[in-house]
């Protein structure tokens, strides 16, 4: 019974540490000249540091989903029968991001390609959640007192701190950093991992 009962523990545990993954999701819908869906869109996302491809379709109403890709810069291809070949370079997916993406193909022949190569925007309209990443170099260019990692929060927009004069996280001396409005939320309604 007891290792009927470890072994259930050990199972459920485990797919719950799969939800708590620093991936991405590149999404986004295809279309042709006309505006019109296109459906059977192969959609390949190929990393740009280790050249591995993640790949996805389009359906009948030309929407495609590329779960679970590593965060990371990507060059990302639209290619299917009767349209020339669209690609996308510099397209960066960050952590927990769903980046929406999407292409208009232009009819012509599949060995023709088109590159863009335009910044997308980081506008996200796939969900409502608020994240935000603070890159390495803008971390090494800060003068951080103490280079406390929690003080990267106050530099997140709509994050408003009980006190600016506080320095550390959580001390005993010091509660009063941890009780931060993010977005006008309650203070008491933040958790931090």
């Amino acid at each position: 019974m007891l290792a009927r009962n470890l072994m259930m523990a050990l199972l459920m545990g485990g797919t719950s540490l799969l939800a708590q993954t620093a991936l991405g999701t590149i999404t986004g819908t295809v279309t042709d000249p006309a505006g019109a869906p296109t459906p059977n869109v192969a959609i390949t996302a190929r990393a740009t540091a280790t050249s591995l491809q993640y790949k996805g379709t389009t359906n009948e109403a030309g929407v495609y989903v590329i779960p679970n890709v590593p965060i990371g810069g990507f060059t990302v291809s639209a290619e299917a029968t009767g349209f020339k070949k669209m690609q996308r370079a510099g397209v960066n997916v960050e952590v927990s991001q769903r980046l929406r993406l999407d292409f208009v193909l232009e009819l012509g022949n599949v060995s023709e390609a088109i590159d863009v190569k335009a910044e997308i925007p980081r506008i996200q309209t796939e969900d409502s959640s608020l994240g935000t990443v603070v890159d390495q170099k803008r971390i090494a260019d800060l003068p951080l007192n103490g280079r406390h990692v929690f003080n990267l929060v106050k530099m997140v927009p709509g994050v408003v701190p009980r006190s600016n004069a506080t320095d550390g996280f959580a001390e005993v001396n010091n509660q009063t950093f941890s009780q931060m409005r993010i977005n006008g939320g309650p203070a008491y309604g933040n958790q931090f991992f």
